[in-house]
């Protein structure tokens, strides 16, 4: 169940349950939106909170979304990496907020079919703060290593202690050591022959699994480049951009190696740029 699919049943004249899961980073906000929440109740919706608590949200929180037809409601926290995952993968409706009315005002519209577009956060990447350092008229400056994905200078970040959002911004400057991050892009370019494909539909079924295996797996963009329209060939692209140029380069050598052991000897070329 989501908001939007709430609307389109009220729509039908159907009188609904909608079930919630509330997360929060206190007890006493958990207790006042589980109570605000149920109170929205209307002759066409029913609200039920199946599930109030403290913390990040889980994955146990997503598997009993699925299961209960729930939405989550995330205030101030946010979903582990493992739930954020399982919730995409098991199409479950997140909602994250920070201020009481913007929530409330959400689900009023969701009832009576006012519901605004949705702006989807894009995941990038996640560090970790190892130290922080004052630095005089400047201020702090947090010392930190890339866990996972690609850090740029004007990504918006949330800082979070215990899984609880402490602060919201944008990062102001980054640097590795004394030097700025300029990131760098790699493009990793796979030339195929496919000689079993006998149409465009068999050669384009075997470049879809190739190019959905190295998205998935290795959190690149790909694209077919060329020999669109012919049978038996295809050159397709994958693209990684990041500010460690060594992590970057063994993202694309990892993507080189799938694609052989997904087309075998049908990988005929590779060719690696960097545009630095």
């Amino acid at each position: 169940m989501t908001l939007e699919q709430l609307h389109e049943q009220l729509k039908e004249g159907e009188v609904k349950d909608l079930n919630i899961i509330v997360k929060t980073d206190v007890s006493g906000t958990a207790e006042v939106l589980s109570d605000m929440m149920q109170k929205l109740s209307s002759e066409k919706v029913r609200i039920r909170v199946i599930r109030s608590g403290v913390g990040a949200i889980n994955e146990g929180d997503v598997l009993l979304a699925s299961t209960s037809n729930a939405i989550i409601i995330g205030f101030n926290v946010r979903p582990e990496r493992d739930a954020a995952t399982l919730a995409e993968q098991e199409k479950v409706d997140v909602r994250l907020h920070t201020i009481i009315y913007e929530l409330t005002d959400e689900m009023k519209r969701a009832m009576t079919g006012m519901l605004e577009p949705v702006y989807k956060e894009v995941y990038k990447g996640r560090i970790q703060v190892r130290e922080v350092f004052k630095i005089s008229k400047i201020g702090n400056v947090a010392g930190c290593m890339v866990l996972d994905g690609t850090i740029a200078r004007d990504c918006e970040v949330r800082l979070l202690r215990d899984n609880v959002v402490v602060y919201t911004g944008k990062i102001e400057s980054l640097r590795r050591f004394k030097n700025d991050v300029m990131p760098s892009v790699g493009v990793l370019t796979l030339e195929l022959h496919l000689p079993e494909s006998h149409s465009l539909k068999d050669k384009r079924h075997t470049v879809k699994g190739l190019k959905d295996r190295l998205r998935s797996r290795h959190n690149v963009a790909v694209a077919e480049i060329d020999f669109q329209d012919t049978w038996q060939r295809s050159l397709i692209s994958a693209v990684t951009v990041s500010s460690d140029r060594v992590r970057a380069e063994q993202v694309l050598q990892a993507v080189e190696r799938d694609a052989v052991d997904f087309v075998g000897p049908n990988l005929v070329d590779v060719t690696l740029e960097w545009l630095d």
